[in-house]
């Protein structure tokens, strides 16, 4: 949108293909955190978990107290990725509308 004429330059499927393991590989990263220190947890309770997802919280009510800074951990590693993600669709919604309005400004002054 930015950049109309140097969309296929830029889009190449090598791009294309950076951009995708770069997803997988940041999605899979900003969890190993949380799955180290959840897993060197002792569980006391029963292993059943009334969700479709096994999120980290419904684990850690599972765990045997004291969990420690776990769960402070896991909750600043979630929030980190949320903030992050915002931000980053923030910045390009801002970057297209920006953009837009540029464009917009210079047709109306032909």
């Amino acid at each position: 949108i930015c950049h109309p004429l140097h969309y296929f330059q830029i889009m190449s499927p090598n791009f294309c293909y950076a951009l995708v393991s770069t997803c997988w590989i940041l999605g899979f990263l900003g969890y190993i955190v949380p799955v180290i220190l959840i897993s060197r947890l002792s569980f006391c309770r029963p292993n059943i978990i009334d969700h479709f997802v096994c999120d980290p919280v419904p684990i850690m009510n599972l765990a045997c107290p004291p969990l420690g800074k776990v769960p402070l951990v896991c909750q600043m590693a979630m929030h980190a990725i949320f903030v992050s993600n915002v931000t980053c669709v923030v910045f390009s919604y801002g970057k297209v509308i920006c953009t837009l309005v540029k464009s917009s400004n210079q047709g109306s002054r032909r």
